[in-house]
């Protein structure tokens, strides 16, 4: 996802689907940065820029009954967030960091609307 001229992120996972590692990578001023995240969560592969230079992406744990999705926030200066997610689906008002993640079971908002 590109959010500004010369600021580009991307998912990327490296090993087997149950151990697999999720990284963040940010491509800033010509310099790549991977980010490892916090928690051991699978990334899917839509991220959506926040607003401020960050980014919002989603992202699952566990199987079966333990399954859970995430909405999982990286802000430009570093900080990271992981909200409970009830959808996998995510849409940001441009120009603002408000966004609603839409599913059958209704709508779940973020920030001012």
């Amino acid at each position: 996802m590109a959010t500004a001229p010369g600021l580009v992120w991307v998912t990327a996972e490296a090993g087997h689907t149950a151990t697999a590692k999720s990284w963040l990578l940010r491509l800033r001023k010509g310099r790549w940065a991977k980010m490892q995240l916090p928690w051991p969560v699978q990334l899917l592969a839509d991220v959506r820029p926040d607003g401020s230079g960050g980014a919002w992406m989603t992202a699952y744990s566990g199987t079966g009954s333990s399954f859970k999705l995430w909405l999982i926030h990286r802000t430009m200066s570093g900080r990271w967030l992981r909200i409970q997610a009830p959808s996998a689906t995510i849409t940001r008002f441009p120009g603002d960091s408000a966004f609603l993640a839409a599913s059958s079971n209704g709508l779940w908002a973020h920030g001012r609307i």
